[in-house]
């Protein structure tokens, strides 16, 4: 769950987004759906 405690880490959604999904974060958890509905594609921040 490190992507979820510092997104910031990330420079762009496609980092964050991989980062998540390769941890096995991304569409198992109510809060990673928030996540990625809520992230700016731009800016990679919530």
């Amino acid at each position: 769950m490190q992507a979820f405690a510092a997104p910031s880490q990330h420079t762009t959604y496609g980092q964050f987004f991989s980062h998540s999904k390769a941890n096995g974060c991304v569409g198992k958890s109510p809060s990673a759906k928030m996540i990625v509905s809520g992230t700016s594609a731009a800016t990679g921040k919530v």
